[in-house]
Parts: structure tokens; sequence; C-alpha cells
């Protein structure tokens, strides 16, 4: 039997639609980040980072390495601390933490105080949510 071409215009794909002007992307919100070349806003007043400084090569991270596995594709994130932002972006909140020493960390492993800390005895001591080291909370 003579093999058989596939015709690409009965390939499903994904319908790109690029966003409106003045879109404003939500970091709290559970939806795929814009594509990386497209002009768009970001809002991080809750406390998660924007897109334009960390992405991921996967959308859903899956639950289990064999799943990763099975999936055949890299787990990557690409890390960009210092990624220019867009005039339009509010401004990322700075914590003040009045402490000449700057932000408070862990005295065991040196992590820094995180929306993931535990706090104890009425704020006055905090857990380290990496090591699980009871830390005082300076004055």
């Amino acid at each position: 039997p003579k093999p058989t071409r596939i015709n690409p215009a009965h390939i499903p794909r994904q319908k790109f639609e690029p966003p409106k002007a003045g879109n404003v992307i939500y970091t709290s919100q559970d939806e795929a980040p814009p594509l990386s070349l497209l002009d768009f806003s970001s809002d991080d007043t809750n406390g998660s980072s924007s897109c334009r400084f960390i992405r991921s090569s996967m959308y859903r991270v899956p639950a289990t390495s064999e799943l990763l596995g099975l999936t055949k594709m890299p787990m990557a994130i690409a890390v960009q601390p210092f990624a220019p932002t867009a005039e339009e972006d509010k401004e990322i909140p700075v914590v003040d933490f009045g402490t000449d020493a700057g932000p408070i960390r862990c005295g065991t492993c040196r992590g820094y105080i995180n929306l993931f800390c535990n706090f104890l005895s009425d704020g006055k001591t905090w857990t380290c949510n990496l090591c699980k080291a009871k830390n005082k909370v300076p004055q």
C-alpha cells in the first residue's frame, strides 16, 4: 500500500488571540501567562511574581516524577530578576522591615522571611518554612 501524507489543513491548531491594548495580567489568577513576546502590563500587588521575572517551561507542573517522565518535556524555569518592565506595570510593593540589617532571615538556614512562614506567640517568633527552625522577630 502507498503511504499517505498528512494534510496540514486537517491538523488541529490552537487559536491565537493576541491580548487587547491595555491588557492587564493579574498574578493571582489561575490562568496561563501571556506569550513572552506579547505586550502586556502586570499587577503583582498580591505577592506573586510577574511572568516577566519568572517563567516555566510548563503551565501546569505534573504531580509526580513518573507523570513528568511520560510528558517527555523538560521541566525548566527561567528567572530574570532584573527584567525590564512596562510603563503601565504597577510598582512592585517593597516591605520596610524597619531594621538596618535588611530583611529578616532565619538564624539556621539564612532563608528570608516570606509568606509561607508561620508566626507563633502573638507574632514574637516565627517558624522558617525551609528548615522549621524557630526564630525571634526583632522588635
